[in-house]
């Protein structure tokens, strides 16, 4: 009875190296076409008498990035490999891939519409490449089962097609960084498992569309770099698993939705370069901020008092708005807070002794206001404080000698009302590289 199994697993093998002649080839034609042959030594020809003898009786499935199931290569992983050529079509001849990523390499050409072949693809990274061309509307009518799309960092061209639709598994998007055109699809929002939307400097016109609001899975938004021209849609607040938005120099106008206070878990929102107004909305003081930055809008109004909820935010980042009022002295009670910038307004008063009640406390931006006061004690217990702005100010007293011991790197004191000498010490302060107090009336 042994012959007959025996003879099962013979012609198994042999079906499987059949099946797999056909994949070893199109392998073979992707490296053919590449600028530099050493980049996949392993890949050698039968009858290649330059290949090395080490790498000769390797099965294509032992090949660098090659990996298989059953005979049949299921993946190929060749990321920052320095290929240099075109993505050869062969490629896509390799049906039975389900993850392929080439990304951080030199490729060229276009994603071949051939790529709508590999319909058990679930991911596609090749991104950070030089590819070009439109996105073929194959891959998102046919490649139902991807989860992972990446294609940033390209040339790309032309717009992103309606059909993404299809691609109902989709968790991951980055098509940023690429040369694309029109508006982000309104059908983007029936991908009820995207998590990852990254679409920045991509010439992406507005509106955002209301729909984005029904993508209750996604954490990570960035439309940075956009020209969208067009306002923040509320819609935006029904993303109540959002953790990062990014929207930094789009064009935007009109005023900060109000509904981002229902956006629970958002921990970065990066709102900078553009023409905002309006007050901060009081609704978002219930979020558990890390990063917030509204920097170069035309936001109105006093620092708000509720900032101090934010216990955990690092980087607060306010300058070149027309705020206005005192600094208030309960921003000290954000403990982790390493970054504050609020130059470039109207603010008025004293600086609060309060503020380095924030130990953490390493760049202090406040130049361009109409601060005013004196400083004797007010920055002693910043010690970890490494820079100091208060440029075109009305700040007034003495230079205070205990600048000479904080670990300050830059110090600018330019444009004040600091009267008696500069402290002898701060000229031997050993980790100041940067010091500047013109334009004060010293005695």
């Amino acid at each position: 009875m042994a012959p007959f199994p025996l003879i099962i697993i013979s012609l198994f093998l042999l079906a499987s190296l059949a099946a797999a002649s056909p994949e070893k080839e199109a392998l073979l034609a992707f490296k053919r076409a590449l600028q530099d042959l050493q980049a996949l030594e392993t890949w050698v020809e039968d009858d290649d008498p330059n290949d090395h003898d080490k790498y000769l009786y390797f099965s294509h499935c032992e090949w660098a990035g090659v990996e298989c199931r059953h005979g049949r290569v299921t993946s190929l992983a060749l990321p920052a490999r320095s290929l240099e050529g075109p993505l050869s079509t062969s490629l896509f001849n390799l049906t039975a891939l389900t993850s392929l990523d080439l990304s951080g390499n030199a490729l060229t050409g276009n994603i071949p519409t051939e790529g709508g072949d590999l319909v058990d693809l679930e991911t596609l990274n090749v991104g950070n490449n030089l590819l070009s061309g439109s996105l073929p509307v194959a891959l998102f009518q046919k490649l139902q089962s991807l989860t992972v799309l990446d294609v940033a960092n390209n040339t790309f061209s032309g717009s992103i097609p309606s059909e993404i639709r299809n691609l109902k598994s989709l968790a991951h998007l980055y098509v940023g960084i690429n040369q694309l055109s029109g508006r982000l699809p309104s059908e983007i929002g029936e991908l009820s498992q995207l998590r990852t939307l990254f679409a920045p400097s991509c010439n992406l016109i507005g509106p955002i569309p209301e729909e984005l609001g029904e993508l209750t899975q996604l954490a990570k938004l960035d439309l940075s770099y956009n020209p969208l021209k067009c306002s923040i849609p509320g819609s935006i607040g029904k993303l109540h698993s959002l953790q990062v938005l990014n929207l930094v120099s789009s064009e935007l106008n009109g005023s900060i939705p109000s509904g981002l206070g229902n956006c629970s878990k958002l921990r970065t929102l990066m709102l900078s370069f553009n023409s905002l107004s309006g007050f901060l909305p009081e609704e978002l003081s219930e979020l558990s901020m890390f990063t917030f930055s509204v920097e170069k809008n035309d936001l109105t109004g006093p620092l708000p008092s509720w900032i101090d909820k934010w216990k955990s935010v690092n980087y607060l980042m306010l300058s070149t708005n027309r705020f206005s009022s005192k600094i208030p002295p309960k921003i000290g009670n954000c403990s982790m807070l390493t970054h504050i910038s609020v130059s470039c307004n109207m603010l008025t008063g004293s600086i609060p002794n309060e503020l380095c009640n924030a130990p953490l406390l390493q760049e202090i931006d406040l130049d361009n206001n109409f601060l005013s006061g004196i400083i004797d004690d007010t920055f002693a217990k910043c010690g970890n404080l490494t820079q100091l702005v208060l440029v075109n100010n009305k700040i007034e007293g003495r230079v205070p000698e205990y600048f000479s011991t904080l670990p300050l790197a830059v110090l600018e004191l330019d444009s004040n009302n600091f009267t008696g000498s500069l402290p002898a010490s701060i000229w031997s302060s050993p980790r100041l590289m940067e010091f500047s107090a013109a334009g004060n009336v010293r005695e």
